[in-house]
């Protein structure tokens, strides 16, 4: 797992040498190199070129404006029997096709996301050097062995072509997109804005989780079919799992460690949270409209919380208005999406004929905090009354952590929607004795379960 790069001391080695990030007590931010290496992932350059570490631990490298010529990318892209492995992408777009891996090929086995051999940049793959401009980022993939889907890479690195040498500790530009100018830089993080609760005697340390949010995340893909290139080795496959651990490291940070203590989780929050931003900047997944992380039962959970956090602790007016959701009826996640307050619309929808699993809404709801797995969509066979329906407890208990991370930083009004809000109060009033420690499967996280316990009135007390 990568090191955030920290206290950085600027070092320029004057010699060809290669750059890697395996010693963790490295104070280099800029050497002179021939090559860069992030895990098990190796650039390889035609020339010395100076390089360096963003915060998260991935390569920037640049040619004082000019391009850069990489001449190999290990291990190589090749095709494996019919099965390209091992693909590099510049840029990627919000599309459901992806240059990585041609496991779908083998016509073994239905993968969700097609290859697309023109989206393959890997010099392995085209037969020649690559050559990259400045506000370009390549991504490479390694291939998973196995012929399996979801997901069918395993790990993966980013390479940021600049135009210059960025400042010290400096974030990582979004992968996506051609726009590579530096958000922040650690210096820029206030602190001050997030909750300082005490903890409980039973609360995990944050530095537990860090580990599961470091390294390299890929989400420029908001369909479903996103799920085959999250790197096995660093990101969660499924959005519940993502968002249940976005929603424990937000509600961590708004407990009463030091700046210090919460300074990893909140650099990999931040980081997360400029890519997803530069994702809503990227276009919508092939051209429809506001069609970004729509609901889609447990797919689409935890992006905003990471954008939300990036936001109000940059003090970035552009991310605020993003996650804002009464802005305009900004409904870019799925959380939002989602939730909605019973009305005479939702009564008037008879859907219990068609699906027997099904039950309507009467005069006696009208008004209530309610969820659908589809409700944004205006499907009226996705609207059910039931408890029971599918994906409620799916969605549900991510929305108990996120809810409560949003609580305790005071943000409800910068979130914008109170129907999650109101929902989630009336979900854990019926589901929350449903608890798990495990990062996995429906139920609500043990210690969040008992932070709301602890702190749910006197967060409605100071909302009052």
């Amino acid at each position: 797992m990568l090191k955030h790069v920290v206290s950085l001391l600027v070092l320029f080695v004057l010699s060809s040498c290669s750059a890697d990030d395996s010693n963790d007590e490295s104070d280099t931010i800029a050497n002179i190199a021939s090559s860069v290496t992030s895990g098990d992932i190796t650039f390889n350059f035609a020339e010395n070129y100076e390089t360096g570490q963003f915060l998260d631990g991935q390569w920037w490298v640049h040619n004082n404006g000019g391009n850069v010529e990489i001449t190999s990318i290990t291990p190589d892209s090749f095709d494996d029997n019919g099965r390209v492995r091992n693909g590099a992408e510049i840029n990627p777009l919000n599309e459901s096709t992806q240059g990585f891996d041609g496991l779908r090929d083998l016509d073994v086995i239905n993968t969700d996301m097609a290859y697309d051999p023109s989206k393959n940049v890997d010099p392995g793959n085209t037969g020649g050097s690559l050559i990259v401009s400045p506000g370009d980022s390549v991504i490479k993939a390694i291939s998973k062995q196995e012929n399996t889907q979801r997901p069918f890479i395993t790990q993966a690195a980013i390479l940021t072509v600049l135009s210059e040498t960025p400042p010290t500790n400096s974030f990582r530009p979004a992968y996506v997109g051609t726009d590579k100018t530096i958000t922040a830089t650690l210096d820029d993080l206030n602190f001050d804005v997030l909750g300082k609760y005490a903890r409980l005697e039973t609360t995990p340390d944050i530095s537990e989780y860090v580990p599961y949010i470091e390294g390299v995340w890929l989400d420029h893909n908001t369909e479903w079919t996103q799920r085959e290139i999250h790197p096995e080795s660093s990101m969660p496959l499924y959005g519940r799992e993502l968002g249940k651990l976005t929603g424990i490291i937000g509600l961590q940070l708004q407990l009463d460690y030091t700046d210090a203590e919460k300074q990893d989780a909140l650099v990999a929050m931040v980081q997360y949270g400029i890519d997803i931003y530069g994702v809503l900047g990227n276009g919508p997944i092939d051209g429809k409209e506001g069609y970004y992380w729509y609901n889609s039962g447990g797919h689409n959970q935890g992006r905003k919380l990471p954008l939300l956090i990036a936001g109000l602790v940059l003090n970035h007016s552009g991310m605020l208005a993003a996650a804002d959701a009464d802005n305009g009826n900004n409904l870019l996640f799925s959380e939002d999406q989602q939730t909605f307050y019973v009305s005479q619309t939702e009564i008037d929808r008879s859907v219990a004929d068609d699906d027997e699993d099904q039950i309507d809404y009467t005069s006696e709801d009208l008004g209530l905090p309610e969820w659908g797995i589809r409700y944004w969509d205006g499907t009226a066979n996705f609207l059910n009354a039931d408890w029971g329906s599918r994906y409620r407890t799916v969605t549900g208990n991510v929305y108990v952590v996120t809810t409560l991370a949003v609580r305790m930083m005071g943000a409800t009004e910068h979130w914008g929607w109170p129907a999650m809000f109101d929902y989630t109060d009336r979900y854990f009033s019926i589901q929350g004795d449903g608890v798990s420690d495990s990062l996995f499967g429906n139920n609500i996280d043990t210690s969040a379960a008992e932070l709301w316990n602890a702190y749910a009135e006197q967060l409605d007390s100071n909302a009052n």
